[in-house]
């Protein structure tokens, strides 16, 4: 959640007319914590060596986002090429941005759906409670006889079955 505040520091530096190392090491010390951390370990492996293309893919390895990755590839891109690195960073920002915007809509758009899958898997489990309780003998043909076992196994499977395809269908992947 916090790589678009880091990118757009990083941005500002690098427009202001600082090196790409310092615009790191500025967001290695001033950013959010758990940005901040990773950002300062890949300016301490600049700093001490490491080449730049290496240290970016390490840090892409150390976190396997797909912003991330985002990221490193048009830094590393930038770098082979050419061109405006602040103009790359505000549309690798900004294109981040919509990616969270999207995923939190999706999320927003299928919370129906989610809890109604929730409510039909744990409904029938919740009937059988209640029964048990109303009416301890009404369950005991399902607990005793075999056929009630097998009853039983195929509700089971039924059920998570339907709780797995209702998953399936409002897992919101951007």
């Amino acid at each position: 959640k916090h790589l678009p505040e880091v990118l757009d520091l990083v941005s500002r530096a690098v427009k202001s007319g600082h090196s790409v190392q310092t615009a790191f090491n500025l967001a290695g010390q001033q950013a959010q914590h758990p940005v901040r951390d990773e950002f300062a370990v890949l300016s301490g492996q600049i700093r001490f060596g490491l080449n730049f293309r290496d240290a970016l893919l390490q840090m892409s390895e150390r976190i396997p986002t797909q912003d991330l990755c985002f990221f490193v590839t048009a830094v590393l891109v930038q770098r082979e090429t050419g061109g405006n690195l602040p103009q790359v960073l505000d549309r690798t920002t900004h294109m981040i941005r919509e990616r969270i915007r999207i995923l939190g809509d999706m999320k927003v758009k299928t919370a129906q759906g989610r809890m109604s899958g929730a409510v039909l898997v744990l409904m029938p489990i919740g009937l059988a409670l209640v029964m048990r309780v109303l009416t301890p003998t009404w369950l005991d043909p399902l607990l005793n006889d075999p056929i009630g076992h097998l009853m039983l196994y195929y509700a089971a499977t039924s059920l998570l079955t339907g709780g797995f395809l209702v998953y399936l269908i409002t897992r919101s992947k951007v």
